[in-house]
């Protein structure tokens, strides 16, 4: 995987603006050194944007934390320098750490003896596409209808496929990919806090790349933003860390 931090970084961008753009309150944008995706709702899991390195660094970060204008976000530096996060500061942003962006490759998703077996497919009706969305709603803490107005939209994106996990006739995990070429974002995994821990989320996860890489599209690798909670399950699947921008 030879590509620059920059090349994920952005590819994350076309991902993110073209889906986040469809909310109803969307304010979206995709610039030479950065992007900036705000679906308009006072959550920061449903605002984002990206600042590259580079001379124009500094007035696209200001451009940016301007029109974000206190509407909770979370704002990528791709390797940001001490003045860049300075100026930051500056401007009422907080330095919240990193956020792993990591890439799978290869051609099938390994099976363990023991691992989880759950019917993994796209959300096919507007019922099941609001049960996928209320676990995310569940999953995330996030407000049910404002879930709604954001990951709803998305259904018409000819990149999106909305994923639900059923367990003998409930769904109990849930998933977004963005399919952008070969490559595959994978966004909003999902699983409540009374699910956890029972190989749920890797039997979505693989499912859901099984499924892209053999139905024809060109799949070749998966890219995600790692949380703390989901970065040892991607390990475990051989999710390799690409870039560790800092989040503000």
């Amino acid at each position: 995987m030879p590509e620059s931090q920059a090349f994920w970084l952005m590819t994350t961008g076309l991902q993110v603006v073209d889906c986040f753009g469809r909310a109803p309150r969307a304010r979206a944008r995709f610039d030479e050194g950065g992007w900036l995706a705000l679906t308009g709702e006072a959550s920061a899991d449903l605002n984002m944007g990206c600042v590259l390195d580079g001379p124009a660094a500094a007035a696209l970060l200001d451009n940016y934390v301007a029109e974000i204008d206190g509407l909770p976000t979370i704002l990528l530096l791709e390797n940001p320098s001490h003045e860049l996060l300075e100026r930051a500061t500056r401007a009422g942003a907080a330095h919240a750490g990193e956020v792993p962006t990591m890439v799978w490759q290869g051609t099938a998703v390994e099976r363990r003896p023991g691992d989880l077996e759950l019917d993994v497919r796209p959300a096919s009706s507007d019922l099941e596409v609001d049960a996928a969305i209320a676990l995310v709603s569940e999953a995330f803490s996030l407000d049910l209808d404002m879930c709604r107005r954001v990951i709803g939209p998305m259904r018409d994106s000819p990149i999106a496929t909305i994923w639900l996990g059923d367990k003998g006739g409930e769904v109990v995990g849930a998933g977004l990919t963005l399919a952008t070429g070969e490559i595959v974002g994978v966004y909003c995994m999902a699983t409540p806090e009374r699910r956890q821990r029972q190989g749920i989320g890797r039997a979505v996860l693989g499912g859901l790349m099984t499924h892209h890489l053999t139905r024809g599209g060109g799949t070749t690798r998966f890219l995600l933003g790692a949380t703390e909670a989901g970065l040892h399950l991607y390990e475990q699947m051989h999710y390799e860390v690409v870039a560790t921008p800092a989040a503000l």
